[in-house]
């Protein structure tokens, strides 16, 4: 009598196993939404990372989505090229001015455009490189040699 009761956890057991390892893949699908495939997890962990201003982590992490974005004219896309950019001058490497200008050829009428000519005028501008700073940024003005900034009141007004 008394085996029949050892007997019986074991049992037990092995028919927990067996129903935890055919229920691990049904459960482990349906944790992930359709909003949440392979694109979108890779979009929300590189925008993620750019917010945290981690921009070696999210540059990488953006050229992967770059590679994975099948439209190349969608919103995301271009976001994605615009930030890879923006990663590439915050970490200074050499190819940022080549890439922000890359940018603005592919996608001239993008929104991001203007800030990227900012960026890259006020990426100058850090590095003492004032002729080039003045050159290179939209709505800059030389008033007696200094460089200023344009006032956001006055460019909304009608002439």
């Amino acid at each position: 009598m008394e085996r029949k009761y050892l007997n019986m956890p074991k049992i037990a057991r092995i028919l927990a196993l067996t129903a935890a390892f055919y229920t691990a893949p049904i459960i482990s699908i349906a944790q992930l939404t359709v909003e949440m495939d392979g694109t979108e997890r890779i979009w929300d962990k590189a925008k993620d990372a750019y917010e945290k201003k981690q921009y070696a982590l999210a540059m990488n992490v953006l050229e992967d989505y770059i590679s994975a974005s099948s439209d190349v004219n969608s919103d995301r896309h271009v976001e994605a090229e615009y930030l890879a950019s923006l990663c590439a001058l915050n970490l200074y490497h050499k190819d940022a001015e080549f890439r922000i200008d890359g940018f603005i050829e592919s996608y001239p009428e993008s929104v991001y455009v203007q800030d990227a000519l900012w960026a890259i005028a006020d990426h100058h501008y850090k590095r003492r490189h004032f002729k080039k700073a003045r050159e290179g940024g939209p709505g800059f003005t030389q008033d007696g040699g200094y460089v200023t900034y344009p006032n956001p009141i006055n460019a909304c007004t009608p002439i």
